[in-house]
């Protein structure tokens, strides 16, 4: 298939950023079932964009999960459009709105931008960045300085494959706290209760609830925050009367520090 880019201009967080809708030429790759690709795709994507971005000079761009995400929640909606796609319809991009609010929600404040196509028969990680290389428009964002993340979602419907890559930058690199925890140092509940408290962390993330046994922390059970970076600890229940301390950690990834709340108290009762 031809490739057939067209130009629309489009402001995005104080700069004008140039998207093109490109229809990539078809590979020899095999057949690959409907629905999203697997995670390990989407970083072999991600590594191709470095990879290019090497070979000029700069520096590499730091995966960050809720970008990804995005990236994917916005293919699945062009490819639930795979049909209109099909007969010659321009691809969409996402609103400027949402596309900030993604942004903010994943905790970056800079600048962000989008870049998407849609290629037939399924194209590998390579071929995905080469087509946008191929593009002055999609080059100019694979290359640009004014990113320091990304994010690759790519699904397939009806032997098409949708790709969408999201970059933003100012985003945390550290979580000072994890808030909301152990508000109280201390409190008490009866050994039947169960006390549930609402934390927040940087979103998406895996946060851990830890007792402290034998001089060492014990992981009771592990959560994963909702996109906005919310999710509910839930201590548990204990048999015995008497006291018991827990805490929260969340493990270090690709993008964040790991980083433990403080300890809380916990006092069993009859």
């Amino acid at each position: 298939m031809r490739s057939t880019p067209r130009r629309r201009s489009l402001v995005v967080a104080l700069a004008t950023a140039l998207v093109l809708p490109l229809v990539a030429a078809p590979s020899a790759m095999a057949v690959v079932k409907d629905g999203a690709r697997p995670v390990s795709f989407e970083r072999s994507v991600v590594a191709q964009v470095n990879a290019a971005r090497a070979k000029d000079g700069l520096p590499s761009l730091l995966e960050l999960p809720a970008l990804r995400t995005d990236a994917r929640g916005w293919s699945s909606y062009l490819a639930k459009r795979s049909t209109t796609v099909a007969k010659g319809k321009r691809l969409k991009h996402q609103s400027l709105a949402t596309m900030k609010k993604d942004a903010r929600d994943a905790g970056c404040t800079g600048r962000y931008a989008e870049i998407v196509l849609w290629a037939t028969p399924a194209p590998s990680a390579a071929k995905i960045v080469s087509s946008y290389l191929a593009s002055s428009g999609h080059r100019d964002k694979v290359l640009a300085t004014r990113f320091t993340h990304v994010g690759s979602g790519t699904v397939v419907r009806n032997g098409i494959t949708f790709n969408t890559i999201r970059f933003a930058s100012g985003c945390a690199r550290t979580s000072s706290k994890v808030a909301g925890w152990a508000t109280k140092r201390s409190q008490t509940v009866g050994r039947t209760q169960k006390d549930a408290i609402v934390v927040s962390a940087v979103a998406p993330r895996k946060v851990k609830l830890q007792k402290r046994s034998g001089g060492s922390w014990k992981t009771v059970k592990t959560y994963t925050t909702s996109r906005t970076g919310r999710v509910t600890v839930t201590l548990p229940r204990s048999s015995k009367v008497g006291s018991a301390s827990f805490r929260v950690y969340a493990p270090q990834t690709t993008t964040h520090k790991a980083v433990a709340s403080k300890v809380t108290t916990v006092t069993y009762r009859r």
